[in-house]
C-alpha cells in the first residue's frame, strides 16, 4: 500500500516539474527582474481608485 503511494507521488512530482524543466534560462537574468513602481506617471491611476467607477462605451455597460 505504501509503495503504491510512493509511485503515485513520484508520478505527480514528474508531471509538476515537467513545465519547469522545459523552460530555457535567459542569458541575462537581471534583465527580467521585476521593477517596483515608486511614483505614478501622468495618466496612471491606482487600482484602489477604480473601485466603484462606472464603465462607459457610448452608454453605461457596467461598473467596477
Amino acid at each position: 500500500m505504501i509503495s503504491r503511494r510512493v509511485v503515485l507521488a513520484v508520478i505527480g512530482l514528474a508531471f509538476a516539474s515537467g513545465a519547469a524543466l522545459g523552460q530555457t534560462s535567459s542569458a541575462n537574468p537581471g534583465a527580467n527582474a521585476s521593477r517596483w513602481m515608486t511614483q505614478l506617471q501622468s495618466g496612471q491611476w491606482q487600482a484602489s481608485k477604480l473601485k466603484g467607477l462606472n464603465v462607459y462605451n457610448n452608454k453605461k455597460i457596467g461598473d467596477i
